[in-house]
C-alpha cells in the first residue's frame, strides 16, 4: 500500500562494513510528521522486522527457517515483512480477538483464569523455539539414519517439483498382521500462517494430470496441493509439509522436545495448532525405532554408566542445541533415561490423543510400530508378571529426583491409560485381535493396581516398606486424567478418583498455604509436608494444572478451579513470575527453572471444560452453586444417618457438629449423648466408624481432625479410635 512507498533503510554496503569500535555509539532514528487537530488523536504504527532466514547449531548443521517458504532463503525480505506487517496489522489483531472471543466472552470462566490461559503460550514463541522449512543443503528427501527427522519431502516450492499423481484421498496401508484398512484423512483447520483454505480447482485439474503448473502462482498451488477432491484439507499430506517444530524445556534446560513435559504443555499445541503437535509426535516416533549409535556416557546421579539410546525407547528429547538435534536425541544424562517407566506410556497417549483430534489415520499408522514396540519394551518392568510395570527404585519418571518403588500410583496409572490407548488403537485399524489381547492385560493390570495401591481413600504413593509409601501425591491421578479425556473408559471406579482428587485438594492444596500457592506435589496424611527429596516439597506449575483438569473431568469443578488458582496467584500477583513461569516454587515461593514449557498444561483444563463438562454444571460453577466433592459428600452421609432413627439422629448431629468452626471429639461426644456404658464404648466406636463409610484408619482420623491446630481430643484417645477403626473396616 502507500504507506510502504519508499520505506527507509539504513545505508549499508555489503563486504564494507566494519564491527563498531570500542566506544562508538550507533543509533537509527525514525521521525514520522503528523497533525494532531484539537479533541482529537492520530495513531502512528513502527514494525521492527529483521530477516536471518538461516538457523544453526553447534553441529554446523543448518536449517531454513519456517518463513523462508513465502518469502525467500537470501535474506533480503526485510522490506516485505515490515510492509507486510503495516498492511495487515489491523486485520491479524482482528482475528486474534476472534479467535479469542469465544473464551473471553465466557461468562462461567473466572477472569484469572482466561488471563493465564492465554498468557501462557508466550512460552511456544519465547522458548526458544525454531520451526524448519528444510535442512541446508539436504532438500530433497529423507537423509538422516533414521527416516527423515533432518531432511524433509520436496515441496511445491522447491525447484523441478513434479507433484505426484493422487487419484483419490483413500489409500490401503497393511498395519500389522490382522488386516488392511482405508485410510482417511478429513482434518478443517488453517495447517500454517498465509496458507488459507481457498480451493483452486485448475490447481487441482493439473496436479491429477500430472503436469508442471507455472499458470497458478505458488499460493495456489500449495493450498490444492493439500487439498482432498471435496475440497477439504487432507491432513495427510498437510502435516508431512510443515517442516519440524521445536522448543527448549525451559530457558535454563535446553533440551528440544523435552517429552515427558511435552506430555502436559501439548495441550496447548494439540488445541490451537495441531498439525504441528502431529510433526512432533512423528520426529519421536523415527527417534524411537533408531538406534544406529553407540555412546556411552556416565549418568550424573548415579555415576553408573549407560547408553545414550536403546532401540524402542522413546528418547526423553530430541537433543539439545549446543549439539545436533533431531540427529542426536537424548542429551538428557542426570538419570539412565532408557530405563524411564513414563515415557513410552506417554508416547502411546499423546499419539492416540492426536488422532481423537485430527482423525488422521495416516498419523496413526505411521506411529504405530513406535506404540507397539514401545509398549512391548517397557513391559519389561513388570517383573511379577500381574501386567503392570514396577519402578526400580531410583528417579525413572518425570520426577527425577523422587524415586518410586515397586508399583506406584503415577507410573502405574500412565501405564493403564496406554494399554487401553493401544487397545482403542488395534481397534480403528481393525486390528481386533491384538486389541483383545490389550484387554486382557488391561484386565489383568487394573486388578493389580487396584489391589496394590488403593487405600480406601486414595492411591498410595508407591508399594515399597518407605515410610513415605502412603504419600499423597498431587500428580497421582495423570494416568486417569489422561484416560478421560482421550475417551478411554476410566482406568479405575471413578469414585475412586473422585476421593482422590478431592483428599490431593483437601491435604496438597488447602493445607499448604491455605491453596493460595498451588498444590504441593508431596503429602503426609497428617497433614505435614513429604520431606523425601527435593521434588516432594515443591509446588510445579503444569502439575498442578494437570491436576485441576483432572479433578474439572471428574466433576471436580470447584476443587479443579481452586488447585489452578494458586498457580495463576503467584504468577501474576503476589511474586510476579508472568512471562517466564517457572517448572517449580519451593514453600517460600523461590522458582526453580525459569521460564518452563510445562505450565502450557493450563490448556489441559481448557479442554475438559470445552469437552468434559457439561453445560449445567458450567452454569452452576458460574453462579457460583456448585460444592466441593468434600461437601458434598458430607452432606450426604449425613442425610443417610439421620434417615437411620433413634441414636443415629444423635449420631448425624455429631457428624454436623464437624461443620462448625470449633470441632469435637465426635466420639466422645455421641457416647456421652447415648449414655452408653464403658463397655459398650469399643463397640460404639467401631459402629460408627462403620456407619461413616470409614475404610481405613487414616479415614477416620481426618473426619475427627479436620484441623490438627484446634482440636482438643486426648492422643490417647485418638489411638484408640484408630486402632478400633483399623479392625472394623467395613
Amino acid at each position: 500500500g502507500a504507506r510502504c512507498k519508499n520505506p527507509p533503510r539504513l545505508s549499508c554496503t555489503p563486504d564494507i562494513s566494519q564491527p563498531t569500535a570500542k566506544g562508538q555509539e550507533v543509533a537509527a532514528c525514525i521521525m514520522v510528521r503528523v497533525r494532531v487537530p484539537a479533541q482529537s488523536k492520530r495513531n502512528v504504527t513502527f514494525t521492527l522486522g529483521w530477516d536471518m532466514p538461516i538457523v544453526r547449531f553447534n553441529s554446523g548443521r543448518g536449517y531454513y527457517r519456517r518463513y523462508t517458504k513465502w518469502y525467500g532463503r537470501d535474506g533480503n525480505a526485510v522490506e516485505k515483512l515490515l510492509c507486510d506487517a503495516l498492511e495487515n496489522d489491523a486485520g491479524l489483531e482482528q482475528q486474534i480477538d476472534e479467535w479469542q472471543c469465544e473464551i473471553l466472552g465466557d461468562r462461567n470462566l473466572p477472569d484469572w483464569y482466561k488471563q493465564a490461559l492465554f498468557n501462557e503460550l508466550y512460552y511456544l514463541a519465547e522458548g526458544g523455539s525454531v520451526w524448519t522449512d528444510g535442512e541446508i543443503g539436504k532438500e530433497d528427501g529423507p537423509t538422516t539414519p533414521n527416516g527423515e527427522p533432518g531432511g524433509r519431502r520436496r515441496r511445491p516450492t522447491d525447484p523441478g517439483f513434479r507433484p505426484p499423481a493422487k487419484e483419490s484421498n483413500r489409500m490401503t496401508m497393511v498395519a500389522g498382521a490382522d488386516s488392511a484398512s482405508p485410510v482417511l484423512g478429513p482434518y478443517m483447520g488453517d495447517i500454517s500462517p498465509g496458507l488459507t483454505l481457498n480451493f483452486s480447482r485448475q490447481a487441482q485439474e493439473q496436479r491429477r494430470a500430472g503436469k508442471e503448473n507455472p499458470e497458478v502462482d505458488t499460493e495456489q498451488y500449495i493450498e490444492s496441493y493439500v487439498k482432498d477432491d471435496e475440497g477439504d484439507l487432507d491432513c495427510d499430506e498437510a502435516y508431512e509439509h510443515l517442516g519440524q517444530f521445536g522448543y527448549l524445556e525451559s530457558m535454563e534446560y535446553l533440551m528440544v522436545n523435552t517429552y515427558d513435559v511435552h506430555f502436559y504443555a501439548s495441550w496447548a499445541l494439540i488445541q490451537n495448532w495441531p498439525l504441528l503437535d502431529l510433526t512432533i509426535q512423528r520426529d519421536f516416533a523415527k527417534s524411537t525405532l533408531y538406534d544406529d549409535y553407540d555412546i556411552v556416557w556416565k549418568t550424573l546421579h548415579s555415576g553408573k554408566r549407560a547408553r545414550r539410546k536403546v532401540k524402542y525407547a522413546v528418547p526423553h528429547d530430541l537433543g539439545n542445541p549446543g549439539d545436533d538435534p533431531w540427529y542426536k536425541v537424548n542429551s538428557y544424562n542426570i538419570q539412565e533415561i532408557n530405563s524411564w517407566k513414563d515415557l513410552n506410556c506417554k508416547f502411546a497417549l499423546q499419539v492416540w490423543r492426536d488422532y481423537q483430534v485430527t482423525k488422521n489415520k495416516k498419523f496413526l499408522f505411521e506411529c504405530w510400530e513406535a506404540v507397539e514396540e514401545g509398549l512391548k519394551y517397557v513391559s519389561r518392568f513388570d517383573k511379577d508378571g500381574d501386567g503392570l510395570i514396577e519402578n526400580e527404585g531410583f528417579p525413572d519418571q518425570t520426577y527425577d529426583t523422587w524415586s518410586a518403588l515397586g508399583a506406584s500410583a503415577y507410573s502405574g496409572g500412565l501405564w493403564l491409560a496406554a494399554v487401553s490407548s493401544a487397545a482403542a488403537m488395534c481397534r480403528e485399524m481393525n486390528m481386533e485381535g491384538k486389541a483383545q489381547r490389550y484387554d486382557e492385560l488391561l484386565k489383568r493390570a487394573k486388578e493389580s493396581y487396584h489391589d496394590k495401591l488403593w487405600n480406601g481413600t486414595y492411591f498410595n504413593y508407591d508399594t515399597s516398606d518407605n515410610p513415605q509409601h502412603d504419600s499423597i501425591m498431587a500428580d497421582m491421578c495423570c494416568g486417569q486424567w489422561w484416560a478421560r479425556a482421550c475417551g478411554l473408559d476410566p482406568i479405575d471406579a471413578p469414585e475412586c478418583f473422585q476421593s482422590s482428587l478431592s483428599t490431593i485438594h483437601k491435604f496438597n492444596v488447602k493445607k499448604f498455604r491455605n491453596g493460595e500457592c498451588g498444590p504441593m506435589n508431596g503429602m503426609r496424611p497428617d497433614g505435614k509436608i513429604d520431606q523425601t527429596c527435593l521434588q516432594s516439597v515443591e509446588v510445579w506449575t503444569g502439575t498442578a494444572y494437570g491436576a485441576a483438569a483432572a479433578m474439572m473431568q471428574e466433576g471436580l469443578l470447584v476443587e479443579g478451579f481452586e488447585t489452578a488458582y494458586g498457580i495463576a496467584n503467584v504468577t501474576y500477583n503476589t511474586v510476579g513470575y508472568m512471562y517466564q513461569t517457572p517448572e517449580a516454587w519451593d514453600s517460600q515461593c523461590h522458582y526453580r527453572a525459569i521460564g518452563y514449557m510445562r505450565p502450557l498444561a493450563i490448556w489441559g483444563m481448557q479442554y475438559a471444560w470445552k469437552n468434559l463438562v457439561t453445560q449445567e454444571q458450567k452454569e452452576k460453577f458460574g453462579r457460583g452453586e456448585l460444592k466441593t466433592f468434600a461437601d458434598t459428600e458430607q452432606e450426604r452421609q449425613i442425610k443417610l444417618l439421620q434417615q437411620g432413627g433413634g441414636g443415629m439422629g444423635v449420631m448425624a448431629r455429631a457428624a454436623q457438629s464437624q461443620l462448625r468452626p470449633v470441632r469435637k471429639d465426635v466420639v466422645a461426644w455421641c457416647v456421652k449423648e447415648l449414655k452408653l456404658p464403658d463397655d459398650v464404648a469399643h463397640d460404639y466406636e467401631a459402629r460408627l466408624a462403620t456407619a461413616l463409610g470409614v475404610a481405613c484408619v487414616d479415614d477416620l482420623r481426618w473426619l475427627i481432625e479436620e484441623d490438627m491446630d484446634t482440636l482438643e481430643i486426648p492422643t490417647v484417645h485418638k489411638r484408640k479410635i484408630m486402632t478400633w477403626a483399623s479392625k472394623n473396616k467395613p
